[in-house]
């Protein structure tokens, strides 16, 4: 198994530019870290330009939904270039939908330097809509991955009362997922990747999380989305002078 972490986010310092944008549900929603904080457009298909100022390092997308609905469009394709034309960019890539776990995700295999996104949406018949966007370039832990054993579970956050013949009144709301495991025997150029995650986000920053181990998991993106750790790690030097940490996350929402 192995795990990706998208941490510094360049949507976050962006100049966002919508083709169609319903005023109550604007692309400044983007860059806020709630979930339910989403961009609505106007017409049933729409895109987002995404300017980052300078040419910068991509190699990574991810989209999650808003915790509350489904994702809100059918079809995604995300183009970049040095320059905001986009007759003929120079990459890009449908993104496939996982609308079971409401996660997208696309990794290029090399890192891709532009300093604009596009990302067109369709949504026939609805408007479109978007929660969370990531561009920018991941942490891959493929070397290095969690211990066993690795520990999930999900929160139900309904809220359950009872009268006084016990019988259940229940207001349902969504769940949470948690998971939390330990990284061990790092190498001081490894441990530099978690270092990495960890300055930028601490536990009040989100950190994107894409789990790949089909022989772990019948469903990969089960586990994968959008999470703040709980507090800021321990790291510990142990003998042979090898790092361990342990990690522990709550999805955002």
């Amino acid at each position: 198994m192995s795990v990706k972490l998208y941490a510094d986010n360049l949507v976050k310092q962006a100049t966002l530019t919508a083709s169609s944008e319903n005023a109550q549900f604007p692309t400044s929603n983007l860059k806020d870290d709630r979930r339910s904080k989403v961009f609505q457009s106007t017409t049933t298909s729409c895109n987002i330009v995404f300017d980052f100022g300078d040419i910068r390092e991509i190699d990574s997308v991810c989209i999650v939904e808003s915790g509350y609905d489904p994702i809100g469009f059918t079809s995604a394709t995300i183009e970049l270039n040095s320059v905001d034309s986009w007759i003929s960019p120079p990459v890009s890539q449908v993104l496939t939908i996982d609308p079971v776990n409401g996660w997208i995700n696309y990794d290029w295999a090399s890192v891709q330097n532009y300093r604009f996104a596009r990302i067109s949406f369709v949504n026939t018949p609805n408007p479109v809509e978007v929660s969370k966007v990531f561009i920018g370039k991941r942490v891959e832990l493929d070397q290095i991955c969690f211990s066993y054993p690795l520990n999930y579970k999900q929160n139900n956050n309904a809220s359950v009362s009872r009268n006084r013949l016990g019988q259940k009144f229940i207001d349902e709301v969504n769940t949470q997922k948690e998971f939390s495991g330990s990284i061990n025997t790092m190498t001081k150029d490894e441990v530099d990747q978690i270092f990495e995650v960890v300055d930028y986000a601490s536990f009040t920053r989100p950190v994107w999380v894409n789990f790949n181990g089909s022989y772990v998991l019948n469903d990969e993106n089960k586990i994968s989305g959008y999470y703040y750790l709980n507090d800021d790690p321990t790291f510990t030097l142990q003998s042979g002078n090898y790092w361990s940490v342990g990690l522990s996350f709550t999805e955002g929402t």
